[in-house]
């Protein structure tokens, strides 16, 4: 997003919210094929994450156009337009806190307890970065070469 504002700060607004709502489509078709996380809970996420994304941009649009909908007062559909980006964007957030406060809850609790770290890898049977470091040369290349085989 940052990139469209000052990559694209010498065209309209509009010109730069449609750019953006074509990279965010774009991410959202990428998140739904490649799926890059391994918990399918961070991948719904990213998906709600990016589907908020495109409804603030498009809705945000319609605040750039001087006639909305002639049959309506331009107040009554800005304020509509206005619920609809707070009613998305208050999904999300419950959403995220829902699933997000649990593990970082989990985390403290096992800190305070003392147990170690669960794996935290999101790619099922790969070496955590520790793992990885401790590992010889020649092994991180033959794991390299495996992982893109």
């Amino acid at each position: 997003m940052v990139c469209a504002l000052v990559f694209l700060s010498t065209v309209s607004i509009t010109v730069q919210a449609l750019s953006l709502l074509a990279v965010i489509l774009v991410s959202l078709f990428l998140q739904l094929q490649v799926c890059p996380f391994f918990s399918k809970k961070f991948n719904r996420l990213e998906v709600k994450s990016i589907l908020v994304s495109a409804i603030t941009i498009y809705a945000g649009l319609f605040y750039q156009t001087e006639n909305i909908i002639e049959c309506y007062t331009a107040t009554e559909v800005k304020i509509l337009l206005f619920v609809a980006i707070i009613a998305a964007n208050a999904y999300f957030l419950l959403s995220w806190t829902r699933n997000i406060i649990p593990m970082i809850i989990d985390s403290l609790l096992r800190r305070l307890a003392g147990l170690p770290k669960p794996n935290g890898n999101l790619v099922p049977n790969q070496p955590s970065n520790r793992q990885f470091l401790d590992m010889s040369a020649s092994d991180r290349q033959a794991l390299f070469n495996l992982s893109f085989s």
